[in-house]
């Protein structure tokens, strides 16, 4: 059984893996606009829309209900997901 202590330090420890994560992405995304290759946008709230948006489609593989999606249908809306953050929904 884990203890509340346990579970709390858990919680942390995930919440810093994220964040170096999260920090990686917020300087592939500041180099990208400083090269000119990306709009302009805030790097940090990119990061956090993008960990958002992942960290969501993710937790349909948990749910015991009908909403949950196997790991085909998770991998196809992670591939999903990463099409519209690259190339938007708007026609070009």
């Amino acid at each position: 059984m884990i203890t509340a202590a346990a579970g709390h330090e858990l919680a942390e420890r995930l919440a810093r893996s994220v964040a170096e994560q999260n920090a990686r992405l917020v300087r592939a995304l500041r180099e990208g606009v400083e090269a000119g290759e990306l709009r302009d946008v805030d790097p940090e709230v990119a990061a956090t829309v993008l960990w958002a948006a992942w960290n969501g489609i993710i937790s349909l593989g948990w749910r015991p209900d009908a909403l949950r999606r196997d790991e085909k249908q998770l991998r196809a809306l992670l591939a999903a997901a990463t099409g519209i953050a690259a190339n938007g929904l708007l026609k070009r």
